[in-house]
């Protein structure tokens, strides 16, 4: 209910923007508001909604409030007539909140005069800008605010000024989805050249954005601006930035300025390398006032360990199986050690572990309320994978991010350090743990319902009616994999068996879905595939280890005492539960069922008396 009254609202204020947008000449285009960010130009100069990033200050003061690193960004924007802009930014934790700094240069060579109120003609070059600082904290639980001043200056030739603003601006988280921002800019008066009045038109912006992640190969935000001045130059922005891999970003936008319509673009990379990010962004802007407007930016996040009073004393995260993703959420998969090395106690110590792509939340180990000078805490780590993990086909390094949340003589710090684990192929199997193969078993597998219902229509229904159903249709499902030419296979020579130990032992199994598509694989891929395929018609199925193989079984459903109703000869039938059981060694598919059943009877007996 919260999330529509405060959609509506952001409606009518789309509404009236397009409503009352005038046109603009060139005498009004404000420079001092120029949006230099490559990642909010390119989704349609939309960022008052963002939290946690850099490039959101352009936008919104308060945007840095939860920026969990120390932040730099160098940006270069310059115009297709010869007009240039560069912009330094930093973000730094404190004591009482971000501290922003945000240092910006405008020139031009002496062919035109562009000042903060508007362009005009003429032979003066020139140099403009402005120096900022600011400050962004949590206030309440999900509210955020921020507030920076800025001392403006401009020069050329003949005359030059300065002056001052000031810019507010909040956010509001509504949920892990939704955030509301508004800002209001441009509070104050800028330089005042050729006594000239230089009071500056405040600008008010309004934004919404919304994280989706519902979509599982890309992370997407949509983001949307409205923008309000008292002279009625209104504007709308709408755009989106979509993560792919966590390297490459895609942006597009649409933004309505007055009444001029135009689209951006943008893409960025980005790398991790020894506990820092580093982004590199590019931006367009085909901005019919301004002309084509190019930006670049340069930037990076990082904590030095040096200024910190944790040290990392080790870290251990188990290789994942994706098979078992679902069994992680309830276990440890490792452990991390933390260790205080000031004189100072420390208090309300908790980490976060943050995996990209293939978890969806991160992770926060239950908070340690104080850590007492030169000593250490073992922390559990859960990683919580989610479905990606089941389209790794490759054994994979990837980064989990760690980072340290704790206060000291009542100043909160955080620290973050990259840890990298493996997560294993999506057929891998560690066969010291035997158990894991029947994760492989998924007889709700569309593949195989749709394989078993095609065979068991075919057996005659007065059949099953004479004889034990389960083995006349466990007979007919063995036949037609050996009838559509299914074939035993030992393992190739993979890099799983190059990476035995004594503590693993790698080797691959296929999905049944797979080896009914190849008709292919070796023991285990065979019978994981036949149990799946049997369970699938609802009969109960078992594996059977032996020395370097693997075979099973399946219930007949029949009662010890009724095995003659199978058979008299009960040297080939497992008594297992209380039920008879029936033990198939399905690398013989090809050969007839009676074989396959005599081999596995064999097998069974010669190593369980």
């Amino acid at each position: 209910m919260k999330l529509k009254y405060y959609l509506s609202m952001y409606c009518i204020l789309l509404l009236i923007t397009l409503s009352s947008a005038q046109d603009i000449s060139q005498n009004e285009v404000l420079f001092l508001d120029i949006i230099a960010s490559p990642s909010i130009i390119g989704a349609g100069n939309a960022g008052t909604a963002l939290l946690g990033d850099i490039n959101g200050l352009e936008c919104n003061p308060a945007a840095h409030a939860t920026t969990k690193d120390y932040s730099v960004a160098f940006n270069h924007m310059f115009w297709s007539f010869d007009l240039n802009c560069d912009t330094l930014s930093v973000i730094a934790p404190s004591s009482i909140g971000f501290v922003s700094f945000r240092g910006r240069m405008l020139y031009a060579p002496q062919e035109e005069k562009i000042s903060f109120t508007g362009v005009k003609s003429g032979s003066i070059g020139y140099t403009t800008g402005f120096a900022e600082l600011g400050i962004a904290r949590r206030v309440v639980r999900n509210i955020y605010c921020g507030i920076n001043a800025a001392y403006l200056f401009e020069n050329d030739t003949i005359a030059s000024g300065s002056g001052g603003i000031v810019n507010i601006g909040g956010v509001y988280t509504i949920n892990s989805l939704w955030n509301l921002g508004a800002a209001i800019k441009q509070i104050g008066k800028g330089p005042a050249l050729y006594g000239k009045s230089a009071t500056m038109i405040p600008v008010y912006r309004f934004g919404i954005t919304r994280r989706i992640p519902e979509i599982t190969f890309a992370k997407i935000k949509a983001l949307s601006d409205v923008t309000l001045q008292k002279n009625g130059i209104n504007g709308f922005s709408i755009g989106g930035e979509s993560a792919f891999f966590d390297i490459f970003n895609i942006r597009i936008g649409l933004q309505r300025f007055g009444k001029r319509l135009f689209f951006t673009s943008g893409a960025g990379i980005q790398y991790s390398f020894a506990g820092a990010n580093y982004i590199l962004d590019y931006a367009f802007n085909p901005h019919s006032e301004l002309q084509n407007v190019h930006s670049m930016q340069l930037s990076f996040e990082f904590i030095p360990m040096s200024l910190s009073a944790i040290e990392y004393h080790s870290i251990e995260i188990e290789p994942l199986f994706p098979v078992m993703y679902s069994k992680y959420h309830d276990r440890a998969v490792g452990s991390v050690v933390i260790f205080n090395r000031s004189e100072e106690p420390l208090n309300n110590v908790e980490v976060t572990v943050t995996v990209k792509k293939y978890t969806d939340t991160d992770y926060i180990t239950p908070t340690v309320s104080k850590l007492s000078p030169q000593s250490s805490v073992t922390l559990a780590i859960y990683i919580r994978p989610n479905e990606n993990v089941l389209r790794i086909n490759n054994n994979k390094k990837i980064n989990a991010k760690l980072t340290t949340r704790y206060d000291i003589n009542g100043k909160p710090q955080t620290v973050s350090y990259n840890h990298t684990f493996t997560i294993f192929s999506k057929n891998a199997i560690d066969w010291s743990r035997e158990s894991l193969v029947g994760a492989f078993v998924t007889p709700n597998d569309e593949i195989v319902i749709q394989f078993t219902r095609e065979v068991i229509s075919h057996i005659d229904p007065e059949t099953l009616k004479s004889l034990n159903e389960r083995l006349i249709k466990a007979m007919a499902l063995f036949d037609a994999l050996g009838a559509l030419n299914f074939k035993y296979v030992a393992d190739p020579d993979s890099p799983w068996n190059k990476q035995q130990t004594e503590d693993i032992k790698l080797d691959t199994v296929q999905f049944p879905r797979e080896t009914l598509h190849i008709k292919a694989g070796d023991c285990d891929d065979l019978t994981v595939c036949y149990a799946t395929i049997l369970e699938s018609v609802g009969i109960p199925t078992a594996f059977i280890y032996t020395p370097g193989h693997i075979f099973m079984m399946f219930d007949t459903g029949l009662s010890s005492y009724n095995s003659g109703q199978i058979t008299q000869n009960s040297d080939i039938l497992i008594v297992y539960k209380s039920h008879v059981w029936i033990p198939v060694e399905v690398t013989m598919v090809g050969k007839t069922f009676t074989d396959a059943w005599n081999e596995g009877a064999a097998e069974y007996y010669k190593y369980y008396d």
